[in-house]
C-alpha cells in the first residue's frame, strides 16, 4: 500500500498466495468473498473502481 510518502507491506504467507486480501473480522460478518484493495486516490478514482466492479459481467 502506498499512501504519500509511506508504503506499507501486508504480510502474506507462501501458501496463501493465491488467496485474496481480506479482513477477518468482514469475512465472518459478509460471510462472503471478497477482495479489499487500498485505494490512495480521491474520490474520481474510488467512483470509477466501484463502478467498474458493480457493473462487471460474472
Amino acid at each position: 500500500l502506498k499512501s504519500c510518502n509511506k508504503i506499507c507491506y501486508l504480510k502474506q504467507n507462501e501458501k496463501d498466495v493465491r488467496v485474496n486480501d481480506n479482513n477477518p473480522l468482514l469475512l465472518i460478518l459478509w460471510c462472503a468473498n471478497m477482495d479489499l484493495q487500498y485505494i490512495a486516490e480521491r474520490s474520481l478514482s474510488f467512483t470509477e473502481y466501484v463502478t467498474g466492479y458493480v457493473t462487471k459481467a460474472e
